[in-house]
């Protein structure tokens, strides 16, 4: 299997009540960022910072302290932006 594009499947569950999975599919190593924003677009926080390896990543986030609402993450990857949607019950 090669990878050569970066892709975001489906984060799960959706909704979610205590945590995220968002599986991430980078072709090489290099920076992953994934932030967090309300309804209004207003930045939560930065929910996850690091260097991840080529290939499949399954991050999970933490999602306990989120009131339930419609939240949006933007995961950033190589100068790459991919916005998901998500509810938290």
């Amino acid at each position: 299997l090669e990878i050569s594009d970066f892709k975001i499947f489906e984060i799960y569950p959706n909704p979610v009540s205590d945590m995220l999975t968002i599986p991430v599919v980078t072709p090489h190593g290099g920076d992953l960022k994934i932030t967090l924003f309300d309804a209004s677009g207003a930045k939560i926080r930065i929910a996850y910072q690091d260097v991840v390896v080529g290939g499949l990543q399954l991050i999970q986030i933490e999602s306990r302290d989120l009131s339930p609402a419609l939240y949006s993450c933007t995961i950033e990857y190589d100068d790459q932006v991919i916005i998901k949607k998500f509810i938290k019950n």
